[in-house]
């Protein structure tokens, strides 16, 4: 996390000074998040959305071999737990979910480091509704997860509130 300042003009104190005053005023702003890949062995989130989602049918598909031509080149690979987690999550809480059960800003999510909570999945997001916190709080306990929500963002720093889910 990093602190940038900002300066905020304030009214005076003194009315008669006629003058306004300049007051500096920390900006505290959270790393980005990274993309976690799909062989990250310290991913838990396999097991918590598999705990959500035993009946999920994308979970058939782990193991799956799949081609992508990129470039002009051939990559072989296969499916993961993990990345078939991922995309259960994006799936069922980003913008291709139902209404009622998105939580996932698709224009800031991902994994970040915390001291206090170690690898943590964080979204941030610019409302947070009665709806996605009830989502948020089922699905956490639906996982055997933990949630917050802090004010320090990396989206806009002033207009988003970063939303993180981790695992003890």
């Amino acid at each position: 996390m990093e602190t940038e300042f900002i300066w905020v003009p304030r009214a005076s104190n003194d009315p008669l000074s006629g003058k306004d005053r300049l007051e500096r005023l920390d900006l505290f702003m959270a790393d980005e998040p990274y993309q976690i890949y799909k062989h990250d062995k310290r991913s838990w989130i396999a097991e918590a959305i598999r705990k959500a989602y035993p009946d999920h049918f994308a979970w058939a598909s782990v193991g799956d071999e799949y081609v992508i031509e990129k470039e002009g080149r051939v990559l072989a690979d296969y499916e993961t737990e993990t990345s078939v987690a991922t995309f259960i999550l994006l799936n069922t809480h980003g913008s291709n979910g139902k209404v009622e059960d998105r939580f996932i800003s698709d224009a800031c999510y991902g994994w970040a480091d915390y001291d206090d909570t170690g690898l943590t999945f964080v979204t941030d997001l610019s409302t947070v509704t009665e709806t996605m916190l009830s989502t948020i709080q089922n699905f956490v306990f639906e996982a055997g997860l933990h949630f917050d929500i802090s004010s320090v963002s990396s989206l806009h720093p002033s207009r988003t509130t970063r939303l993180r889910i981790w695992k003890d």
